[in-house]
């Protein structure tokens, strides 16, 4: 109090009256900087008012003060301290501005007039607050926002963007996160939020796996599915990244109830069509005449070929066949339903993808292939042989049946059967629905019958 006392008599023309009201404020000022935490302050003014003069400092208790020691008795420039001549000049409190200490060290000030019972100001009350913390988050921010306008970000990307700092303390948050954590009932309106209060799944800092790659995970949070991806930085800040892929689930859920649906469809069919051989195998039974019973052999052989489409489709994701796989399957039945148990198929080439519609077709062309081979190659030889080959080519697909038999293409090439309902059915199928050609080959060891079709 004598030296407050002491620098007022001697530093500035103040009446007594107004230095004794100045007195009675500095007694109060412990109490301002242990409940605030910072340095309070009094300044005067000298005579020639260009400059002004500290009168009382009081650091802070109970946290460590801003200043190595006490500054009373040193002059506040108006270069340095703006806010404090501010304030004097115009009898207004100035908040929240930048000042350099006597230590040269970067504060921010709250300046407050003190006014005599004439409403003069006699003095300045000045509370000051470190901004080191503040500057570095301020440099962190430049960083983010420059490495982020390289990016080609802005505040309207799709995406999220919190970034904190190396102990946890969210920086920054964009537009689109703030619609986020609003959505998911997270308040960020407040400062001093940790990446705990915003992480969305409770884990905090000290939780976080140190990947040297972005670790991404889904949090389901009031009712929205939220995509999360902590990006760690070298000098310890880290970015979180969220996106809303609520709706991208619910569309993913019902493609997969769609394809369920679908697959479900493929399977009534295959049995409906199992169901119609089974009632064509019923009325085979009883029939005398052995060339009707040839002709529903034929049919039951063409529905059993339409129902293994199907019986493909349905465990397959999607309107796609492996045409391979389902020509093989086709192959493999007529053979096993034939009337010669020893007949060796070999199979083989490529697999690949074709629609179900253009599937289906080939399905009854390599049928018919298997069943003309059987009926007119086999009977000819002791051990008879079928070959199925798949290939694949730039534009189109091929599929090849090949026999050893001795019957020099009778019944494909012949005459006497061109006009059959199977060779119809080949060539319209082909030709029509699949836009490809059929080429037969004739030769000692057998005969050769390909056909290709356009891929799509």
């Amino acid at each position: 109090m004598d030296k407050l006392l002491e620098l007022c008599r001697n530093y500035t023309n103040l009446a007594e009256k107004d230095i004794c009201q100045i007195g009675k404020i500095a007694e109060c000022l412990p109490y301002f900087a242990n409940l605030t935490g910072g340095d309070f302050f009094i300044d005067c003014l000298t005579p020639d008012g260009h400059e002004a003069v500290v009168v009382a400092h009081q650091p802070p208790s109970v946290v460590p003060s801003l200043y190595k020691s006490k500054v009373v008795g040193k002059q506040a420039r108006r270069l340095n301290e703006a806010a404090v001549f501010q304030t004097f000049e115009l009898g207004v409190p100035a908040r929240d501005m930048i000042a350099l200490t006597q230590e040269n060290r970067t504060v921010r000030q709250y300046v407050s007039p003190i006014k005599n019972q004439e409403a003069v100001v006699i003095a300045v009350l000045i509370f000051e607050k470190d901004v080191t913390e503040s500057r570095k988050k301020d440099e962190i921010l430049n960083a983010f926002a420059s490495r982020t306008e390289e990016a080609g970000f802005s505040e309207y990307v799709s995406e999220g963007i919190v970034l904190f700092d190396r102990n946890g303390e969210c920086l920054y948050a964009n537009s689109q996160a703030r619609r986020i954590y609003e959505l998911t009932g997270v308040s960020v309106s407040e400062t001093g939020l940790k990446y705990r209060d915003l992480s969305l799944d409770g884990t905090n800092r000290y939780d976080l796996p140190d990947l040297p790659y972005p670790e991404d995970r889904e949090v389901d949070i009031a009712g929205r599915m939220i995509r999360k991806s902590l990006i760690r930085e070298s000098d310890g800040t880290f970015i979180l990244l969220l996106k809303d892929v609520s709706d991208i689930r619910e569309k993913e859920r019902e493609l997969v109830l769609k394809s369920t649906a679908i697959c479900e469809i493929h399977h009534r069919i295959k049995n409906n069509l199992q169901t119609i051989a089974s009632l064509l195998r019923l009325q085979k039974r009883r029939l005398g005449s052995q060339e009707a019973k040839a002709a529903l052999d034929e049919s039951i052989s063409r529905v059993m070929s339409m129902a293994e489409v199907h019986e493909t489709l349905s465990g397959e994701d999607g309107d796609k066949v492996d045409i391979h796989f389902m020509a093989a399957s086709v192959a493999r039945s007529v053979v096993a339903q034939s009337a010669y148990p020893g007949i060796q198929l070999r199979i083989e080439g490529e697999s690949f993808l074709i629609p179900s519609e253009d599937a289906t077709t080939v399905a009854l062309v390599v049928n018919e292939l298997i069943q003309n081979a059987i009926k007119y190659a086999v009977p000819t030889v002791i051990n008879p042989v079928l070959a199925l080959s798949v290939r694949k080519g730039e534009e189109y697909g091929s599929i090849s049946i090949q026999d050893n038999g001795r019957d020099k293409g009778k019944g494909l090439n012949g005459e006497s059967d061109s006009s059959g309902l199977g060779n119809k059915i080949i060539n319209v199928l082909v030709r029509e629905k699949l836009k490809g050609r059929l080429v037969r080959d004739v030769s000692e060891e057998g005969m050769t019958v390909r056909f290709d079709f356009k891929l799509k």
